[in-house]
């Protein structure tokens, strides 16, 4: 993996509310998104002190997501 970027544009989160979906992608060095790859599993963290991140149901806690192969992508709230 060459590197991983956010897609979509940045958030304001406020305090006590769900955000917008957050895709984050695996690309290759020319920026292209990467298949090729096989499973890449991310940790999650925050600055914040009431950090919470949630799967794509917006309701489960989660510490990290995977980019599972062939996908390029994983996303979280």
């Amino acid at each position: 993996m060459a590197r991983l970027t956010f897609l979509g544009a940045a958030q304001t989160v406020t305090a006590g509310v769900i955000s917008q979906l957050y895709t984050v992608q695996r690309q290759d060095q020319f920026g292209n998104a990467n298949h090729d790859a096989g499973a890449e599993p991310l940790g999650l963290a925050s600055t914040s002190l009431t950090e919470e991140f949630l799967d794509t149901d917006a309701i489960t806690s989660i510490a990290g997501v995977t980019i599972a192969g062939p996908s390029s992508t994983a996303s979280f709230y």
